[in-house]
């Protein structure tokens, strides 16, 4: 969606949140669907999802549209 400039559509926006609280919230989530590339800027949230699980990503980063939901979901223990 980002190489099409979708970013801001409300659709991918709700997709977005749904992510974050998906990678932060649930017990347990696929190592590989949490495992970061460390190839990709971390202006690519979606490369980082380990980091953002972990709640070590950078808020600044994100989009302002995912703020709340990665400061206000509780992380479970990993």
């Amino acid at each position: 969606m980002h190489r099409l400039g979708k970013d801001d559509t409300p659709d991918v926006q709700e997709l977005d949140v749904i992510v974050i609280e998906a990678a932060i919230a649930n017990t347990y989530v696929n190592p590989d669907l949490v495992s970061d590339d460390a190839t990709q800027p971390l202006t690519a949230w979606w490369w980082h999802l380990g980091k953002i699980r972990s709640k070590s990503y950078p808020l600044s980063l994100l989009p302002a549209h995912l703020d709340a939901v990665y400061t206000e979901t509780k992380a479970v223990a990993v």
